[in-house]
């Protein structure tokens, strides 16, 4: 199933982006951390700045974790694969990186909620609830306060569109959209 949101992903990128990095696969902690390291790879070839470097890179790292973490197909000791679908882009001083993976149904909804809420609010606002959240020091039962989240949408500058397409069981396979700037 994997292979047909993967191709709808494909189609729905604006041709004028040129693709730096593309998989669609089965992912353990393994292959999660091959995949973080190939795409630091990638981006050190686009000879950016290093503030530019890294702000690109937390948002990937973000996304994978979050994408892996948070699956419908994952269980609570992070054992299992899970399907993921990673791409990232490159148009002028822009990059765009597309994540998807299978999440519960019901989640779509307040995953889709949470991104809304956050891109109406301004730069410091979220910086300032990421800082709430790390002094709280709240942490679900799969290591995550909310965070990554929060540091997407900051990194990106609010640049993030999200989508879901229906799946099988309950689930949809949602993709998460983010583009970074590097000036």
């Amino acid at each position: 199933m994997l292979p047909d949101f993967s191709i709808e992903i494909k189609n729905s990128i604006n041709k004028s982006y040129k693709l730096i990095y593309e998989c669609s696969a089965a992912f353990d902690q393994r292959k999660l951390s091959l995949t973080i390291e190939q795409l630091k790879w990638k981006l050190k070839a686009q000879n950016l700045q290093r503030s530019n470097c890294k702000r690109v890179f937390g948002v990937i790292v973000e996304s994978l974790e979050n994408a892996f973490k948070h699956s419908a197909e994952q269980n609570k000791l992070l054992e299992n694969k899970v399907n993921l679908a990673v791409f990232l882009l490159k148009h002028g001083n822009n990059f765009k990186l597309i994540v998807g993976n299978f999440i519960d149904s019901k989640t779509v909804v307040v995953l889709k909620e949470r991104f809304d809420k956050l891109l109406e609010l301004p730069k410091v606002d979220l910086q300032e609830s990421y800082l709430k959240i790390m002094n709280q020091a709240c942490i679900d039962s799969k290591g995550g306060g909310g965070l990554g989240i929060l540091d997407i949408a900051i990194r990106s500058e609010g640049n993030i569109i999200t989508r879901s397409y229906p799946a099988k069981q309950n689930t949809n396979f949602f993709v998460l959209e983010a583009t970074i700037q590097a000036n």
